[in-house]
């Protein structure tokens, strides 16, 4: 106004928190002459001004949660499921490869889930089903959860494999036939 056209003002700049996971990333601030509010027909024909670029550090991590660390199938096509979802959102895809360790023994589907912007909150579900054998005992495998970096939002290819332990329960009795 007439009366502060001098002092300085304070603008302050808040970054606001989001789950999309974007890397460190700068934001320009503009200043520009509201003409419908301004009094003085001078002012209305100054360009507008880049006055600050803010460089945001994003506080969201790539991350992602398997429901369980532990499962049992029984052998004989016995099935057991968990779950693998997001612990942020990604700007693009992110693809997991899921992998048995031995699919003698356990076999898993599907064999590869993909999340989006979109359904990343979303628990998807993976099936494994247990293998028929003639052994005796219980088997183990494993199913490996990892991101296939091949399409994948970058900020997720350095994320580790985790794996999900398969007990499989052996349906077969000692026995001999006369």
């Amino acid at each position: 106004t007439a009366g502060n056209w001098d002092s300085d003002q304070t603008v302050t700049v808040t970054a606001v928190d989001d789950t999309l996971i974007e890397g460190n990333h700068a934001s320009t601030i503009t200043h520009e002459i509201n003409t419908a509010s301004t009094d003085d027909a001078l002012y209305d024909s100054l360009d507008s001004l880049t006055i600050v670029t803010n460089n945001i550090s994003d506080n969201d991590n790539p991350g992602f949660s398997l429901s369980t660390e532990n499962l049992s199938v029984e052998e004989n096509g016995g099935t057991n499921t968990f779950t693998v979802v997001l612990s942020a959102q990604p700007q693009g895809t992110v693809n997991f490869a899921l992998v048995s360790s031995n699919t003698d023994e356990a076999t898993v589907s599907p064999t590869s889930i993909t999340f989006t912007n979109a359904n990343w909150d979303e628990a998807q579900v993976v099936t494994v089903t247990g293998v028929d054998d003639d052994h005796l005992g219980n088997d183990s495998a494993q199913i490996s959860v990892s991101v296939d970096s091949s399409g994948s939002d970058a900020n997720w290819d350095s994320l580790p494999t985790y794996s999900v332990d398969i007990l499989l329960l052996n349906n077969d009795e000692a026995g001999v036939t006369v």
